[in-house]
């Protein structure tokens, strides 16, 4: 609301929070920000997430395999990196992928 000419591109991969960041911008009628409902990982495919019966929006966990269901398309952050921006801010939630 302080910079209205800012452009955001946004990137969420919880179901939940993705409708409520989408509300957040209908509600505000912020016209500059966008948003993909997607993880950002190390390269552009898939993450699978972990289900955590408590506060499943709160410290996601995600792997490089699982249920077809649990699948959530993941951006590079490399390709993120190359856009030109001056300011980023990222939530790191997991420090790795489990691997299979």
């Amino acid at each position: 609301m302080r910079f209205p000419d800012a452009v955001i591109d946004a990137y969420e991969q919880d179901k939940n929070s993705f409708k409520l960041l989408q509300k957040n911008i209908r509600e505000n009628d912020w016209k500059n920000v966008s948003a993909d409902e997607m993880a950002v990982s190390d390269e552009n495919g898939f993450l699978f997430a972990l289900s955590i019966e408590e506060k499943p929006s709160v410290n996601s966990n995600f792997a490089t395999f699982g249920k077809e269901e649990s699948q959530v398309p993941s951006k590079g952050i490399s390709e993120i990196l190359q856009q030109n921006f001056y300011i980023t801010k990222m939530d790191v939630e997991n420090g790795g992928s489990l691997e299979k």
